[in-house]
């Protein structure tokens, strides 16, 4: 998974992941964004709600 940006919409963040825009709760390929902040997207394997969290974080470089 790519993290390509994170930014708001009014009072909502959403993700651009391998270049699809998602909020929270929606799907990329089987995995589900459970959190979004403005420095990192929490995502979860949809088949393993109980189980462990890929964080994709921005590249420093995009920061500046």
């Amino acid at each position: 998974y790519k993290l390509n940006g994170i930014f708001r919409q009014g009072q909502k963040l959403y993700a651009i992941i391998n270049g699809q825009i998602v909020s929270a709760g929606g799907l990329v390929d089987h995995a589900r964004v459970t959190e979004i902040k403005l420095d990192h997207v929490a995502l979860q394997h949809v088949d393993s709600p109980d189980g462990p969290h890929l964080i994709l974080t921005i590249d420093p470089q995009l920061n500046k």
